[in-house]
């Protein structure tokens, strides 16, 4: 048994975790205790990754992954997605299909024969996320985001399978690629971007003052075309 455990336990946390990373972590933990801050990572995964092989950083998936026999993976409607939001361990709401697909997004869905069992969406115009944000960017990319795979399908690279699919359609269309945002916190989620080839084009960062987000960006951020912005329908601070 470690001796201290606590130190194993960060240890852990932040193993493989680039320098700048590390840093920003540790800064937002620290700024957070008098300020609410959120750093994003802005990440893209060019089309033209296909052709080159798909070969993902660090010696991971890439976006070449093949689903297993038996698997096929296809874009699904919104009674399809309410279905799939019954199951307990979907990890999708009803109320979030519903607005998702108000706004046009796309769930493209792995099916092991007949049965869901990983999912991410897509969309082409600015998205919301949590804490009255929204994500905007050029609109010649796609947006990735919400990708789940359920815990009995784990270990099957069906994420990596589902992102090459949706990438082959971004592709045939003569789109960029993918963009997608991954706070710096969720470590986890950066580490798997990364294996799947996603690039990082900028960070955003976010402090609450007053009940309202302000937000700067990086250099890259403006390059790309991608940021951060209020969300309009977010309520007004009291």
């Amino acid at each position: 048994m470690h001796r201290y455990p606590w130190l194993a336990l960060v240890a852990r946390q932040f193993a493989g975790l680039p320098l700048r990373d590390f840093i920003e972590k540790s800064l937002t933990r620290l700024l957070g205790r008098w300020r609410e801050v959120r750093v994003f990572r802005l990440m893209a995964l060019d089309s033209g990754s296909l052709a080159d092989g798909g070969d993902g950083h660090d010696g991971g998936d890439g976006p070449g992954g093949a689903l297993p026999a038996g698997f096929s993976a296809r874009y699904i409607g919104e009674a399809e997605c309410l279905a799939f939001a019954a199951i307990a361990d979907a990890g999708l709401r009803e109320e979030f299909v519903r607005a998702a697909c108000a706004r046009g997004d796309r769930c493209l869905a792995v099916f092991d024969g007949a049965e869901p069992a990983a999912y991410s969406w897509y969309a082409d115009t600015a998205t919301t996320l949590p804490g009255d944000l929204e994500i905007r960017f050029d609109p010649a990319w796609v947006y990735h985001y919400h990708s789940h795979t359920r815990p009995a399908w784990r270990g099957r690279r069906l994420h990596a399978a589902g992102v090459r699919a949706a990438l082959r359609d971004v592709a045939a269309a003569g789109r960029p690629g993918l963009v997608s945002a991954v706070e710096v916190q969720n470590y986890e989620s950066l580490r798997a971007m990364r294996r799947l080839g996603f690039r990082i084009i900028g960070s955003a960062y976010v402090a609450w003052f007053h009940g309202r987000p302000h937000i700067a960006h990086s250099p890259g951020c403006r390059r790309h075309a991608v940021r951060l912005a209020i969300d309009p329908q977010a309520p007004a601070p009291a």
